[in-house]
């Protein structure tokens, strides 16, 4: 025995699963209104990052990997967000930083 519990075991394969699966994302360039923006490659490895996850919206990881949310600040102090379509560099950027995090 290693002295690592069932849970603790199962919790650590889903780690590194995840992390192997998120490496499997591809993104291609897309124009979304009228911007540079990225789409998903292969919907399918979304589904099995989303049981991973036990995130019931596969499209969410979707978002938070094709989209970012800026926040300015106008005139009196007014602020405005919007959210940005990313380009497929700042996709896998953002994807990278998913797997980096879960890893870390």
């Amino acid at each position: 025995a290693i002295g690592i519990s069932g849970q603790e075991l199962t919790n650590f394969l889903r780690v590194a699963a995840l992390c192997l699966h998120l490496s499997n994302l591809e993104f291609k360039e897309s124009r979304i209104n009228g911007a540079d923006g990225s789409t998903l490659q292969d919907f399918g490895v979304v589904e099995i990052l989303a049981k991973l996850m036990e995130i019931n919206d596969p499209n969410s990881i979707v978002h938070a990997m094709t989209y970012r949310t800026l926040t300015t600040t106008g005139p009196g102090g007014t602020t405005e967000t919007y959210e940005v379509p990313n380009n497929p560099t700042q996709a896998n950027a953002a994807r990278d930083a998913l797997a980096k995090s879960l890893y870390s």
